[in-house]
């Protein structure tokens, strides 16, 4: 695949501190609630970034965001997927 798939309702973990006082912070758990894409001059989609609704966060309402949902950015890394 090469891809992570990112489904709106999937659970995520956190691997950054976002907000710490607010409770996004590495380790993290919550839900993907949305992803915003760019098309690249192959026509394939790039996440540019996402929101997340983190379980126990509780920051305060952004202008257009609920309760509890952090803005995230793009972020390369690399991870290993062991398939048993």
């Amino acid at each position: 695949l090469g891809k992570l798939p990112l489904v709106p309702g999937m659970p995520i973990v956190l691997t950054q501190n976002l907000d710490v006082q607010s409770g996004a912070v590495n380790g993290a758990r919550g839900t993907l609630v949305s992803v915003r894409y760019t098309v690249n001059s192959y026509g394939e989609r790039e996440a540019e970034s996402c929101v997340v609704k983190i379980e126990h966060g509780d920051s305060a309402p952004m202008s257009t965001l609920d309760a509890g949902c952090f803005p995230v950015m793009k972020d390369k890394t690399s991870i290993q997927f062991s398939h048993r």
